[in-house]
This record gives structure tokens, C-alpha cells and sequence, in this order.
């Protein structure tokens, strides 16, 4: 599923550590204001379906008095050279909104897709969602496939036996809509590696489209500033968990040297031969 596989033609080491403290996104201006893993169905072309969590991260770009852009980045954090991403504006959320039949205004459009997730992702959904499901079309020919799967699901959720009964059923479909799984998120990869992403509400007999984005891979140079940012995260977690068990077995080794030095022996035996 990688936007690119050859890294070849320049190594992550010889990038820097720059990106460590600054996330290359930022650096273009954004600021961060949501980044969660969620459930997603992925369709590459044709192919089976995969279910896959996948990273979703939110940004805001704003000037002194309005909001300029939101910028939605998908990651896998199992495969970094997969990563796209939406950029929308004030003129591109007009058409947007329009074309999905969507009551919300731009700068709320954010939070309403991080409630979506949110929903997608089993949380308890928000109280107050301002996306309108009322005027959603049917959904398109090409995902009927997908929505008899889904109906095949709903089904098999609801009670089947005659004799439950009202309150326990009435308990049970209380508990999906708390739970958030009436909602999904599909991704549709091009070969290409443009994408589309489709929010949808499982209902009993079909998947409804709530909207869509469309996505773009992002520059080759920026998914490997991205790389070498995640790397160096990690690098300096490391580092830092390292000093802290230093600091630790050193005061332990002032205390007690037998027991340090029988904690030393048993992490090194751990390291050089870990549990299967």
C-alpha cells in the first residue's frame, strides 16, 4: 500500500534531526487539533478488502481573524510510505458542502469530522453532531458489494429470537448507538495512490454515505521528512526510557549491588534472547 518503496535514492540518516522536535506539517503553518488511529475498510482497486487502523490527523491553518484551511492527513503507521492527504478551503468546502447535502458550516467542519471518527472508532458519539443525514443520497452502484456485507452484519447483530424481550432488545440497540457502531469509515486507494474516503452509517438493511473526501498522495520529499520525523520520535523515546532505567538501577546498585546486579543479568538475558 506504499506511496513509494525505493528509499534508496537518499537515506534517512543523512536528513538530520531537525524534524524531531517539529512535525514537517507544522512547519508549513498548521496546527494540530486532533490525531487518532481509527477502524478503517480499505479497498485497493479492485482487490479484497482489508481492516486496518489507521492514523488520522487534523489541522487548522488560521490567520488573525478566520479559519484559512483544515488539512486531513491518513497515515499507517505499519507502512510509512503510505500517507495523503485533503486540503480544504473556504471556496472548496462551498462545493463540498453542496454536493453531499451537508448542513455545517466551515469552521465547525473540523470538529465534525473528528466526531465522525470519533463514532467510527467505538467512542461515545457527541451530543451535538452538526452534520445532516436527513438529505444523504442512496449510495453508489459501485459499493452495493459492500453494502449487502454490511446489511448481511446488521442483520446478524438484531435479535432472532421471537421470545426476547422489548427491554432487552431495546437495551441492546441503546448499547450500539453508545458504543458508535453504526458508523465506518471506507478507503477507496487508486492506483494512483489517490484515495477517497467515505464516511458511512450502517443502517439494518444498508450503508448510507453520509459524505466523502478526496485525497492526494503527498510529495515524495514531504512523506520522507515525515519518516525522518517519526523516526527521530521514536529515537528520542528510546533515549529517554534508557537514561530513566539508568538513573533507576543506578540508585537501586547504591542500595543493594546484589539485587542490581541480578536485575542486570535478567534484562541482558531478556534482550539477547526475547520471549517468542
Amino acid at each position: 500500500m506504499s506511496v513509494f518503496s525505493d528509499l534508496s535514492d537518499q537515506s534517512l540518516y543523512t536528513m538530520g534531526e531537525d524534524y524531531a522536535t517539529f512535525d514537517p506539517t507544522m512547519l508549513e503553518g498548521y496546527q494540530k487539533v486532533f490525531s487518532q488511529e481509527a477502524k478503517t475498510t480499505i479497498i485497493y482497486c479492485e482487490e479484497a478488502p482489508e481492516y486496518r487502523n489507521l492514523q488520522y490527523r487534523i489541522f487548522e491553518k488560521r490567520d488573525i481573524e478566520s479559519l484559512e484551511e483544515i488539512r486531513i492527513e491518513i497515515l499507517d503507521n505499519k507502512d510509512v510510505g503510505f500517507f495523503v492527504i485533503c486540503v480544504i478551503n473556504s471556496r472548496d468546502f462551498q462545493k463540498l458542502a453542496q454536493e453531499n447535502s451537508l448542513h455545517v458550516e466551515f469552521g465547525n467542519f473540523a470538529q465534525s469530522i473528528i466526531d465522525l471518527i470519533n463514532k467510527c472508532n467505538n467512542d461515545e458519539p457527541a451530543k451535538n453532531n452538526n452534520i445532516s443525514h436527513s438529505n444523504i443520497s442512496n449510495s453508489s452502484h459501485s459499493n452495493s458489494n459492500s453494502n449487502s456485507k454490511n446489511s448481511k452484519a446488521s442483520r446478524n447483530v438484531s435479535p432472532t429470537s421471537k421470545t426476547a424481550n422489548n427491554s432487552k432488545s431495546g437495551s441492546s440497540t441503546s448499547s450500539q448507538k453508545k458504543s458508535g457502531q453504526n458508523y465506518s469509515i471506507q478507503l477507496n486507494i487508486n492506483e494512483d495512490y489517490s484515495a477517497k474516503v467515505k464516511f458511512l452509517q450502517m443502517l439494518r438493511l444498508r450503508a448510507v454515505e453520509v459524505f466523502s473526501l478526496d485525497f492526494e498522495s503527498a510529495p515524495n520529499e514531504f512523506i520522507r521528512a515525515q519518516i525522518q520525523h517519526r523516526f527521530n520520535q521514536l529515537k528520542m523515546e528510546v533515549q529517554s526510557r534508557a537514561q530513566e532505567f539508568e538513573m533507576k538501577f543506578d540508585r537501586l546498585k547504591s542500595k543493594n549491588p546484589q539485587l542490581a546486579d541480578q536485575v542486570y543479568k535478567t534484562v541482558m538475558h531478556n534482550v539477547m534472547f526475547p520471549k517468542k
